[in-house]
């Protein structure tokens, strides 16, 4: 029954991730139309495909067995974070795509020295658990934190493309993250993750409310004052 249990929430738990990853199709769908990258740049989608190529790492049965649902979610991740970075790749200017490129290079470097280690160091799945599970936990924090960068974005007002409902399903999917950690067997290492994601992820909307009190104000502000300072027409 426990592991029927934990099943079901991996399962919700990949069918929410699958949602959140494809939440970036719009965006890519409109570089693609106007075949023009702009200001974007893929932060979110470089920090991801870290995030997936270590989780699918940990998931494999040589390392963590038990971790299916694990894998199956972010090897869908990490497929779909190829297809938005090829491109992003393809409609960027050259400059930028160097730069993407030299990231992604590195990403592919420190996953070749991971493997490496795994498969040569460590001889048991609670080593090579440990050994893959302390940087999944790392950089899987940076992937919740990468959406924090929207607050930069608000300093130039310019469109943060965040919504209070990626955020309730950003907290969801760790809610049936945390849960399918929970059970036997205890997953230490997708349970300090979830719970992570999960507080921070509630951090965000707080933060975005707060902003837009602030410069609505200012604004209203500003608009009073330039009215109060403007030349009257009519007597009064």
């Amino acid at each position: 029954m426990v592991t029927i249990v934990r099943d079901i929430m991996g399962i919700a738990g990949n069918a929410i991730s699958l949602g959140l990853f494809l939440s970036r199709v719009p965006t890519f769908k409109n570089i693609i139309k106007k075949k023009a990258v702009e200001q974007y740049l893929p932060i979110p989608e470089l920090t991801i495909l870290l995030k997936c190529m270590l989780w699918v790492l940990y998931g494999l049965p040589i390392v963590h067995p038990n971790s299916c649902l694990v894998l199956t979610s972010n090897a869908i991740g990490l497929f779909l974070q190829a297809v938005y970075l090829t491109i992003f790749l393809i409609y960027a200017a050259r400059e930028i795509r160097l730069k993407v490129l030299k990231v992604l290079a590195a990403e592919l470097v420190v996953m070749t020295m991971l493997v490496v280690v795994v498969l040569q160091v460590a001889h048991t799945h609670e080593k090579r658990s440990l050994i893959v599970g302390i940087p999944c936990v790392i950089f899987g924090s940076c992937m919740y934190a990468a959406p924090l960068a929207f607050l930069q974005m608000l300093a130039t007002r310019r469109d943060p493309h965040v919504s209070f409902t990626l955020y309730a399903t950003c907290c969801l999917n760790d809610f049936f993250w945390m849960r399918y950690a929970c059970l036997p067997p205890l997953d230490i290492y997708v349970l300090i993750t979830s719970y992570f994601g999960a507080v921070l992820s509630l951090v965000p909307p707080q933060l975005w409310t707060w902003c837009l009190m602030v410069f609505c104000t200012y604004d209203t502000t500003t608009l009073s004052e330039d009215h109060r300072s403007s030349p009257r027409l009519l007597p009064p």
